[in-house]
């Protein structure tokens, strides 16, 4: 398990407050802050990330798994599996991201990382706005799937319908990031070609 918390944060105390420590005391944690080897890559085909640093932890992995909690962002709309994965890249990089123009730079490390499995916590989700400070409900749902495309839209809808938004589909279609993603091919986002499959879970 690896992360690199949000700028101007500690991703060691983050991994002590959220429980890391205790309850995965059999799993080797990574602060990719303090422990991490960055590496720099060149991207053909970037909308913004001709070339970008990341962590070769990361990037050089067999099988890359995004874990995701679910919440509205103020810059870019949602926090879901992808914008998730700018803990993959280092606290100057997350500056630039923003710089350059957020949705297009998470389309971007979608497209250069393409984790194998997205899990989308929603056990609690933040809504109405984020990411601090807004209105925690309880869900009781996790979403999984190994298409980033399809997971993110389906937790969007089910995000905006949570917040009883008119056209919460639409919305969810219209994710800057989600439709830059479709453009290059990486899942599916038409609804009527994602299956569902429900589970409970204890």
């Amino acid at each position: 398990v690896a992360d690199s918390s949000v700028r101007g944060t500690d991703t060691t105390s983050a991994f002590e407050k959220t429980g890391y420590f205790e309850h995965l005391k059999n799993v080797k944690l990574i602060d990719l802050k303090k422990e991490g080897i960055v590496k720099t890559l060149k991207v053909e085909e970037a909308y913004k990330l001709e070339e970008v640093k990341v962590y070769s932890e990361i990037f050089d992995s067999d099988v890359l798994i995004s874990v995701a909690k679910m919440k509205r962002h103020s810059s870019a709309i949602a926090t879901l599996g992808m914008k998730n994965l700018i803990g993959c890249f280092p606290d100057d990089e997350k500056g630039r991201f923003h710089r350059l123009g957020l949705h297009y730079c998470i389309a971007d490390i979608a497209y250069i990382l393409r984790p194998e499995l997205v899990v989308i916590d929603a056990t609690e989700a933040m809504t109405v706005s984020g990411p601090s400070g807004g209105k925690m409900v309880k869900l009781d749902t996790v979403i999984a799937s190994g298409d980033i495309i399809a997971a993110d839209f389906i937790s969007a809808k089910i995000l905006f319908e949570t917040e009883e938004a008119k056209n919460a589909e639409d919305k969810a279609l219209n994710i800057p990031y989600i439709k830059l993603t479709r453009e290059k091919g990486l899942g599916v986002l038409e609804e009527d070609k994602i299956e569902l499959v429900y589970r409970e879970l204890e």
